[in-house]
């Protein structure tokens, strides 16, 4: 299991996705492909409350910002748990290599 990201931000997508966003500076120097295998097609999200969740991982998209440090973005499905998702909670891959 890797460390991904702390969530510092999550906002609705639509009515049925979420969008939580993060950095993470070990992935600067990645492609957005590399990082996507990172993350896989599954994440555990580790929330302030002590709450662990799997969670299946619907997009990811990764962009640049001015200051060089790349900016992940990644889309969950709007179940009930999944709305729990606090800014503050740590994101684990759980898959190897995709």
């Amino acid at each position: 299991m890797e460390a991904i990201m702390r969530i510092q931000d999550v906002f609705k997508a639509n009515e049925k996705e979420i969008v939580i966003g993060g950095t993470n500076s070990n992935y600067n120097k990645l492609s957005a492909k590399e990082i996507r295998q990172k993350i896989g097609r599954q994440i555990e999200v580790h929330h302030p409350s002590g709450l662990v969740s799997r969670i299946p991982v619907a997009n990811v998209e990764v962009s640049d910002s001015l200051l060089g440090q790349k900016n992940i973005f990644i889309l969950l499905p709007s179940e009930s748990f999944v709305t729990k998702v606090q800014e503050g909670a740590f994101v684990y891959s759980l898959s190897v290599s995709e």
